[in-house]
């Protein structure tokens, strides 16, 4: 049997359908993919935490914090869900919803922009019981809110315009919401550093020293993995506004958060061996030397 040529393949194409249909699905394709497996992989964190020998003695808010960032990656799962259906199945063979804006994507950076805020406020709490000064953990605390009044805005805005390719009008929103996201990070991120670094320098114990860089260590990649994240989700919606390729960021931007915060409270595990055993704490429940001389516990 003779197969078709490739000329009498492209004149079977559907009327209507875009030359750039793959440039349009692909991205949403990608992203649920995409999600799903970062899904899977926060299933694991979770499992993790739970097993974890200082789980039940973790402090209510702490357990507060983790289950609420689960209960919205649920909800975000639901949204790159329902984008799935009405683009690729319900939408199947209709080129115009292509090129209408759904609530599915509209509203998708709501949820992300609210794990991001919990994330950094959580952060924030452990910047404050570092020092017990709330000047600059509170400032990062209200920049942190402003992200998700812009992805509020601007998903009511999205919602309402007339084709996709037209998101560069709400520019301004979606720049403000993922690069004020990214400034949060960065700021959290060197403040951390830089409180961690001063107590290792007020220590004398050569172990605590080591267990403190290690957690330096650790600040610096998590707050690079969620900033350099926002900041590619930005520039890649600014070198294509009217296209569909920032997608890919859109639905996996909260489960980078999410599994940051896992990833923080599960790296308690390899230093639950250490020989300094003090009560649960926000700060991988390591004890830290008060430059001031009185011994104190972070987020006891």
């Amino acid at each position: 049997m003779q197969l078709p040529r490739r000329s009498d393949i492209d004149t079977m194409r559907l009327s209507g359908i875009p030359d750039d249909v793959v440039q349009e699905l692909g991205p949403l394709v990608m992203g649920c993919l995409l999600a799903y497996l970062l899904q899977g992989v926060l299933i694991v964190q979770i499992c993790i935490y739970l097993s974890h020998p200082r789980y039940s003695s973790d402090v209510l808010p702490l357990k507060v914090t983790v289950w609420l960032v689960c209960v919205i990656e649920l909800v975000c799962t639901m949204f790159v869900t329902a984008a799935a259906w009405v683009y690729p199945v319900k939408g199947w063979g209709d080129p115009d919803v292509l090129r209408q804006p759904t609530w599915t994507v509209a509203f998708a950076q709501v949820p992300n922009s609210i794990v991001a805020l919990v994330v950094q406020l959580f952060f924030c709490c452990r910047m404050f019981l570092l020092n017990h000064r709330g000047l600059v953990p509170g400032f990062i605390g209200m920049a942190a809110c402003v992200p998700v009044v812009m992805a509020v805005v601007g998903g009511i805005k999205s919602v309402k315009l007339p084709d996709v390719a037209l998101e560069y009008r709400i520019m301004p929103y979606i720049v403000t919401t993922y690069g004020g996201s990214a400034l949060c990070d960065i700021m959290i991120a060197l403040n951390n550093i830089r409180l961690l670094y001063t107590i290792k320098k007020g220590s004398v114990f050569p172990d605590t020293q080591s267990l403190l860089m290690r957690n330096i260590k650790i600040c610096m990649h998590t707050g690079i993995v969620t900033a350099c994240f926002s900041i590619v989700h930005v520039a890649t919606f600014l070198a294509m506004p009217s296209r569909t390729l920032h997608w890919v960021f859109l639905f996996i931007a909260e489960k980078i958060y999410s599994n940051t915060l896992l990833a923080v409270l599960n790296a308690r595990r390899k230093s639950a061996d250490c020989e300094y055993e003090t009560t649960p704490s926000i700060l991988f429940g390591l004890p830290v030397d008060d430059l001031r001389g009185a011994p104190i516990d972070i987020g006891a």
